[in-house]
């Protein structure tokens, strides 16, 4: 059985949570209109192709910022089409940048790979454009499942902010916090630990309470997948808190969710119920059907376990259709399972054998998927390695820069003092003589 996922369910809740990811674009307090009439002044009065691409792009960008992904795409690849045809690399990689990341809000990964994935190559971005381009394909990879080429890409980028010296603090705590995610995904909690742990550091190193809030939220979830659920609870405690004071409805019901599955775990099934109802009151009202699935599947396991098979089979189906309407074959898997239970444990044989066939369905194209990724990880981990061992190798190269720095400086120090030596005696040796005279 997979583990229950502490958020959205395996691709989603890290779809959801790389939306973070998107890096803000500039700030544009003019209006898009403003932005028609500079394109249309330029026309007019014939500016150059440089600057009329110029300001497509900004219009673009201030279309996606206004939630009109469509019109920032057409805007965009004017621009685009525009820059290609003068040759401009700076801003043609500009330009797919941006595209790229509006692909990505859409959930359309492979066109944003086809933007994301020259830029790679490209000199004419600075580092920090870089690093925002690696994290944000790793992403995407992750998005897709390929979990082994997004974990070598954000490791890649990890190795360019200590490369690069990126003092930004918020895109180190993003990429820690995205492959702790990963790991987790992949059930690798000793690893997701280790990265969670590091991002929460720097979380409360900036003052960030959004991201100690999301961060303490996944180190619950580790604890609640390890079996350690005292130390779960006194992190959801601390997301919840957190959650309420930044008024996140969200995160507060996912940690109130994760904070009832761990009840559960711990036997006490009341209290797990209502904390568990009350994460599902916040799913409705914050209309996120992904966290009330999460709450109908969860109430309906406990439901099971307590043999209430009626409202078990009830709450499940519930889920179930919510999960087919959001096309989450993942979450999917779990409910079917639990479902199945139900129905055999009820002797409704009939039933239990439709949804098996249904879930055997499932399984077969999942474990599809499963083959591709581990495939996918075995040809990465020699990219996995080699990025690791840059890391090492420039750390060794520094250490030695510094040795030698240090051998410089000394060895200076010493001649001066032998030079002072030389030139004191010589001088004192100069006096007697006169003296002498």
């Amino acid at each position: 059985m997979r583990s229950q996922s502490f958020l959205c369910g395996r691709a989603w809740r890290i779809a959801y949570l790389c939306l973070f990811l998107l890096l803000p674009i500039y700030a544009h307090p003019k209006p898009i209109q403003a932005y028609e009439q500079e394109i249309e002044r330029l026309s007019r009065q014939g500016g150059s192709q440089a600057q009329l691409a110029q300001a497509y792009m900004e219009l673009g960008i201030a279309q996606y910022e206004a939630e009109m992904p469509s019109r920032a795409l057409g805007s965009l690849f004017t621009a685009l089409g525009i820059a290609e045809s003068i040759h401009n690399r700076q801003l043609v990689a500009h330009i797919r940048y941006r595209i790229g990341v509006v692909f990505y809000s859409l959930g359309q990964y492979y066109q944003a790979l086809e933007h994301l994935h020259p830029l790679l190559n490209a000199r004419f971005i600075t580092e920090e454009e870089q690093v925002n381009t690696l994290v944000l394909i790793g992403n995407i990879y992750s998005g897709l499942g390929h979990y082994g080429r997004a974990i070598s890409y954000l490791l890649e980028a990890l190795y360019k902010l200590e490369h690069f010296d990126i003092s930004e603090a918020d895109i180190r705590i993003r990429v820690n916090y995205n492959l702790g995610n990963i790991y987790y995904e992949d059930q690798n909690y000793e690893e997701a630990l280790l990265y969670y742990q590091k991002s929460l550091k720097m979380a409360h190193e900036q003052q960030a309470l959004r991201w100690q809030c999301s961060i303490q939220a996944a180190l619950g979830g580790v604890y609640k997948q390890t079996g350690k659920y005292a130390q779960a609870l006194q992190h959801l405690g601390r997301a919840m808190e957190l959650a309420r004071e930044l008024q996140d409805g969200n995160n507060l019901g996912y940690a109130l969710l994760n904070m009832g599955i761990t009840h559960g775990k711990m036997g006490q099934t009341e209290l797990a119920l209502s904390e568990i109802e009350e994460a599902e009151k916040l799913g409705v009202s914050q209309e996120n059907l992904v966290l009330q699935m999460h709450c109908l599947k969860a109430r309906g396991e406990l439901f099971q376990q307590n043999g209430k098979l009626g409202q078990a089979v009830s709450t499940l189906r519930q889920a179930l259709a919510i999960s087919q309407s959001l096309k989450l074959q993942a979450g999917k898997e779990h409910i079917l399972e639990l479902l199945s239970q139900a129905y055999l444990q009820m002797g409704r044989l009939e039933k239990a054998y439709q949804v098996l066939r249904y879930e055997m369905k499932l399984k077969d194209s999942l474990y599809q998927g499963d083959i591709s990724r581990i495939i996918d990880l075995r040809r990465n981990e020699y990219t996995i390695r080699h990025v690791e061992e840059k890391l090492v190798n420039e750390r060794i190269e520094r250490a030695h820069e510094q040795a030698l720095q240090r051998i410089y400086w000394f060895g200076a120090g010493i001649c001066l003092i032998f030079l002072c030596a030389i030139l004191w005696l010589n001088y004192s040796r100069y006096r007697l003589q006169s003296k002498a005279n």
